[in-house]
């Protein structure tokens, strides 16, 4: 599950920018952190299947 996949399925409940973008501290070559929090679709809450963290590919 990626980001993107919580958002087409309107997961998320919650999502901020963090790190250096939310500090003010950021350079041209920074990167965009995101902490949030979301809900899983109902088969997984309530399933046995792992969930792995959810990133994208670059993290």
């Amino acid at each position: 599950m990626t980001i993107a996949d919580l958002r087409q399925q309107h997961l998320i409940l919650f999502e901020a920018i963090s790190g250096s973008r939310a500090y003010g501290t950021n350079l041209p070559h920074s990167d965009t952190d995101l902490k949030g929090v979301f809900v899983l679709p109902e088969k997984a809450f309530f399933g046995l299947d792992y969930v792995p963290q959810v990133a994208n590919d670059t993290n």
